[in-house]
């Protein structure tokens, strides 16, 4: 259930790297300014602590992810509105801006939802089965991929 609630977080992310992306080198915007915008992308996750007391103490998750979701779904159409070429930048890095905003609004939404108790979880247990459980599978799948990918003589 949970992966239906973050894919708007991943969406973004995807959609600014690979589509836009595609579509900003095709019509003369250099590299370079492409890994710019998608690294500004990543500006509002950077600093989403300053803004995360806002939404644990003002409005309920559902809520949140409502409004979140909505103004992420605006910033996806506005990401892919705006003309792809080098003079709309400016208003790309806006858009790209106040949607990752939003999208952190979604993802703390979300974060909040995953740390319920499960019925089967220990009494005792300070951290969600599910939470180590994506942790680790994670890890071990990066793990894996790193060490195929690679050739190393002491893995």
């Amino acid at each position: 259930m949970f992966l239906f609630l973050i894919v708007p977080f991943g969406a973004m992310g995807g959609y600014l790297s690979v589509a836009i992306g595609y579509q900003l080198t095709q019509a003369g915007v250099s590299v370079e300014e492409v890994a710019a915008l998608v690294a500004f992308s990543y500006l509002p996750q950077t600093w989403k602590f300053l803004w995360a007391p806002i939404a644990d103490t003002t409005l309920s998750r559902k809520t949140w992810y409502l409004l979140a979701g909505a103004v992420s779904a605006l910033g996806i159409f506005a990401t892919g509105a705006v003309p792809a070429d080098e003079r709309s930048l400016p208003l790309l890095y806006a858009a790209v801006l106040v949607s990752n905003v939003a999208v952190t609004f979604l993802a703390m939404a979300t974060e909040s939802l995953t740390r319920t108790p499960w019925r089967w979880q220990r009494e005792s247990s300070t951290e969600s089965y599910p939470r180590w459980a994506a942790s680790s599978a994670g890890t071990a799948a990066i793990g894996w991929t790193a060490r195929r990918r690679t050739r190393c003589t002491v893995c």
